[in-house]
C-alpha cells in the first residue's frame, strides 16, 4: 500500500512539472534578484535581407520571458496574419499566408513586454527585410516628450490615407513604433510617401487609440522621409480635449421651493445672480405657468448637481426648460449644456427637510493673504441674519472676532488678519438669529470648521532669449515651461520672454506659435483633423529652485 501510494505521488508531481512547463518555464530560484532588462541575442533573418522566401522568422532572448507580453507586443508591416511558437527561449513567427511579393516587412517587438523578473526592455527591436530585390530606404526619426514612456506608441500615416472620409487612425494603414526609455523613437525602411506623425499614451493597454479618453499629440508638419536624417520631429502629447457637451440626467424636487438638476458632468456656472432670471426658467407643461429660480448654486460636494431656489412653490408634475443663454451653464472645459429646445423634466417632490447649514468642514489657504468662503447649503435672508464669527488660533490659544460680508446669500466672505504659512485656525460661527431665502427662522446656530494655510511654496523665476527668426504668420511666439502635473506659458516680445512665481522642480523648456491666439500649445486635433502647432525651438532641460532667478536663457 505504501508502495501504490508513492507511486501516485510520483505521478501527480511528474504531471504538475510538465504542466508548469508548458507555461512560462522558470530558472532555478537562488541568488540576488536579476534587474537586467531583456535582450534579443539572435534572430533570423539577418537584418535587411533581401529576397527572402521563407514562411518564418524567429527571434531569442537572453533569458526567460513572459510569454504573452511578448506575443501583445509583436507588430508587422504590412499586416500579416501570423502564429507563434516558442522553443525554449526562442520565439518563432510563422505567416499564415503567402507574403506579398516586392515588398519591405518591418517586425517590430515594442518595448511592453517583460522577463520574469519583471524587468522590462530599454528600447525597442527592429527587423527589417525584403521579399524583392531591394529595400525602402525612407528614414524618420523623432522625440515624444512625455512623462514616462511606457505604452507610448508612435504612427507613421501616408497622407493618402487622409483622403478618405471614413479615415479611422486605428484601421487606416500605418507604420507602428515605440520610443525608447528617453523617448526616442525611429522608423526605417518607409516607402516614399508623405506621413503624418502620430503618437498617444495607450493608458488602458489595448494597443488601439480611444480617442476622448487618452493622451495624444500629432508633429506640427507632414513628413517626407529621405535616405538621410533630417531634423528631429517633436511630438508633445497632451491630454485630451473635452468636447462632449453636458446633459441632464434627473430633475427632483428636494421640497416645494427648492429643485435639483443632475448633470452628466461636473458643471459650472457662469453667470451672475443677477441675471439669472435672464438664464434659466422653468414651464409647468399643465398650467402653462413660469417658474424662474432667484438663486442657483453647484453642490461643492457634487459637483455635477445644480440647486436651484424659488421663491413660488413647484408641484409635482412635468416641467419645460428654456435657457436663453446656455454658454451660462457649462462643464468645466467651457461646453454648454446640451438642452433640446422641448426637454421636458419630471419633477417629483420628496419634501427633504434642509436645515440650515454650510458645505465647508476644513478650509486651505494657498497664502497667508487669502480671504476664505463659507457656503452655506441655502441662501439667508442677509438682512435679517446676523452672525457673530470667532478665530482661534490653535498654536497660540488666542480667540478674536472676525469680520464679514456676505458676497452673495449663500457665501461669506472672511478674512483672518495677521496670518502666517502654516498656521491653523478653528473658525467658529455663532447666530441667536439665521433666516433663510422663504422666511424660516433658525435659533441659536453654529457651525465649526478648520482653518489653515498651506507652507510656503518653493518658487523660482526663469527669464532669457529666444535666438530664432521669428516669422508671425505662423502666430504669436510664445514660451512653454512644462511638467508632468503643471504647464505655464508667457509672451515672447522683441525675443525675451520671462516667468515668474513657478514651483520648484523639473521642466522642459519650449517655444512655438500660437496658431489659434489661444494662449496655450495645441497638440493637434483628430476629429477634424489638425497637426499640432509649429514649434520654433525644440524643449531643454530646466531646473527651478526656490528662491533662484534664473537669468539670461538663450535657446
Amino acid at each position: 500500500m505504501f508502495k501504490l501510494f508513492s507511486t501516485k505521488y510520483f505521478l501527480y508531481n511528474l504531471l504538475a512539472v510538465i504542466f508548469i512547463s508548458c507555461a512560462n518555464p522558470r530558472p532555478p530560484s537562488g541568488g540576488p534578484p536579476d534587474k537586467t532588462p531583456p535582450k534579443i541575442i539572435d534572430f533570423y533573418p539577418q537584418n535587411r535581407s533581401l529576397n527572402f522566401d521563407g514562411n518564418n522568422i524567429f527571434i531569442k532572448f537572453n533569458k526567460w520571458v513572459d510569454r504573452n507580453s511578448v506575443i501583445n507586443n509583436i507588430f508587422l508591416n504590412p499586416p500579416i496574419r501570423y502564429k507563434v511558437d516558442w522553443n525554449g527561449k526562442k520565439l518563432y513567427i510563422r505567416f499564415a499566408e503567402s507574403l506579398p511579393k516586392e515588398t519591405t516587412i518591418s517586425f517590430l517587438l515594442g518595448t511592453n513586454y517583460l522577463d520574469l523578473d519583471g524587468n522590462q526592455p530599454t528600447e525597442p527591436f527592429y527587423l527589417v527585410f525584403s521579399t524583392g530585390g531591394r529595400i525602402d530606404t525612407g528614414r524618420i526619426h523623432g522625440k515624444v516628450i512625455a512623462d514616462g514612456m511606457q505604452n507610448i506608441y508612435v504612427y507613421a500615416i501616408p497622407t493618402k490615407e487622409l483622403n478618405d472620409s471614413l479615415f479611422d487612425i486605428n484601421t487606416s494603414f500605418h507604420y507602428r513604433t515605440q520610443p525608447d526609455n528617453l523617448g526616442n523613437f525611429k522608423f526605417e525602411a518607409l516607402k516614399a510617401d508623405n506621413y503624418i506623425i502620430f503618437s498617444y499614451h495607450d493608458k488602458n493597454k489595448n494597443k488601439v487609440f480611444d480617442y476622448g479618453q487618452e493622451d495624444f499629440g500629432f508633429a506640427s508638419d507632414t513628413i517626407c522621409p529621405s535616405t538621410t536624417l533630417l531634423d528631429t520631429v517633436i511630438i508633445i502629447p497632451s491630454p485630451p480635449i473635452d468636447e462632449t457637451q453636458p446633459f441632464i440626467t434627473n430633475a427632483l424636487a428636494l421640497n416645494p421651493y427648492i429643485a435639483k438638476l443632475t448633470f452628466s458632468e461636473p458643471i459650472r456656472i457662469s453667470v451672475s445672480q443677477e441675471n439669472i432670471t435672464n438664464t434659466i426658467q422653468f414651464i409647468d407643461t399643465l398650467t402653462n405657468s413660469f417658474f424662474t429660480p432667484f438663486f442657483l448654486q453647484v453642490d461643492i460636494n457634487k459637483s455635477n448637481e445644480l440647486i436651484l431656489y424659488f421663491l413660488d412653490s413647484l408641484r409635482e408634475g412635468l416641467y419645460q426648460i428654456v435657457i436663453s443663454n446656455p454658454k451660462s451653464i457649462s462643464d468645466t472645459a467651457g461646453n454648454p449644456i446640451f438642452i433640446n429646445k422641448k426637454e421636458v423634466i419630471r419633477i417629483t417632490k420628496t419634501n427633504i427637510d434642509l436645515p440650515i447649514g454650510i458645505f465647508e468642514k476644513n478650509v486651505q489657504l494657498k497664502t497667508p493673504t487669502d480671504s476664505l468662503i463659507i457656503t452655506f447649503n441655502n441662501p439667508l435672508d442677509t438682512i435679517n441674519s446676523k452672525l457673530s464669527i470667532k478665530a482661534i488660533n490653535m498654536a497660540l490659544k488666542d480667540t478674536f472676532d472676525v469680520g464679514y460680508n456676505f458676497l452673495q446669500p449663500n457665501k461669506l466672505l472672511i478674512k483672518i488678519p495677521n496670518l502666517k504659512w502654516r498656521d491653523n485656525y478653528t473658525l467658529l460661527i455663532q447666530s441667536k438669529l439665521i433666516c433663510d431665502f422663504i422666511g424660516i427662522v433658525y435659533s441659536n446656530k453654529s457651525f465649526e470648521l478648520i482653518v489653515k494655510v498651506e507652507e510656503e511654496p518653493r518658487i523660482g523665476s526663469l527669464q532669457g532669449t529666444l535666438i530664432a527668426r521669428i516669422d508671425s504668420t505662423f502666430g504669436n511666439p510664445m514660451v512653454m515651461l512644462f511638467s508632468p502635473k503643471k504647464r505655464y506659458y508667457t509672451k515672447v516680445v522683441n525675443n525675451f520672454w520671462k516667468f515668474e512665481n513657478i514651483l520648484e522642480g523639473e521642466y522642459q523648456l519650449i517655444a512655438f506659435y500660437d496658431g489659434n491666439g489661444n494662449k496655450t500649445y495645441d497638440s493637434g486635433k483628430y476629429r477634424p483633423l489638425q497637426l499640432s502647432e509649429r514649434l520654433i525651438k525644440s524643449p531643454m532641460k530646466i531646473t527651478i529652485k526656490k528662491g533662484w532667478s534664473v537669468e539670461e536663457i538663450r535657446f
